[in-house]
């Protein structure tokens, strides 16, 4: 007589007999908010700018230190802003997901100043072929697999400081 309560190999759970629900992802290629906030700055560094505004939902906003921009002026400002500093990197230290599902990345940005630097207010810096090395932070909120909006954190003035572009940068610099 078998013991009815041995379980068979055919009884055995493999992986696509366990139930899941509805919030538990089966699909391990779906990329997570974090992964998206890292492939759009992958391929900004690497001037990929088509890539990145794919990334970009039709409503997209950003808040620069200078103001709240729409997708068009984002696009030009981030444009502008390799333009003047055509070798930009930035280099991600840090992700994390908040409470909210926001993803915070904080990043260092280098580049070195060898382009026209145009500002808020029409003010335009000529290259000074100087560097620059500063925090930078992303603020990014995703709806559906694109970036939705994003806050955008860093020291201008340190930047202006750091290619000569203010009186005080120009007096060290002539002191020195």
């Amino acid at each position: 007589m078998t013991d009815e309560l041995t379980p068979t190999d055919d009884t055995t759970p493999t992986d696509d007999t366990i139930p899941t629900d509805d919030t538990t992802p089966t699909d391990d290629t779906t990329p997570t908010d974090e992964m998206l906030a890292i492939a759009i700055i992958d391929a900004l560094n690497e001037r990929r700018l088509d890539d990145v505004i794919a990334r970009l939902a039709p409503s997209y906003r950003a808040e620069w230190p200078e103001g709240e921009l729409d997708l068009d002026q984002a696009a030009l400002r981030e444009i502008e802003l390799l333009t003047a500093f055509p070798d930009t990197h930035f280099g991600v230290e840090r992700v994390s997901t908040l409470s909210d599902g926001r993803v915070l990345v904080e990043a260092t940005v280098t580049g070195t100043h060898t382009g026209l630097l145009s500002l808020p207010g029409g003010i335009v810096v000529t290259e000074t072929g100087l560097p620059i090395r500063l925090p930078f932070t992303f603020l990014m909120r995703f709806e559906d697999g694109l970036l939705e909006s994003e806050r955008l954190f860093f020291d201008q003035l340190t930047m202006l400081l750091q290619v000569g572009a203010t009186p005080a940068a120009r007096s060290v610099r002539a002191g020195s």
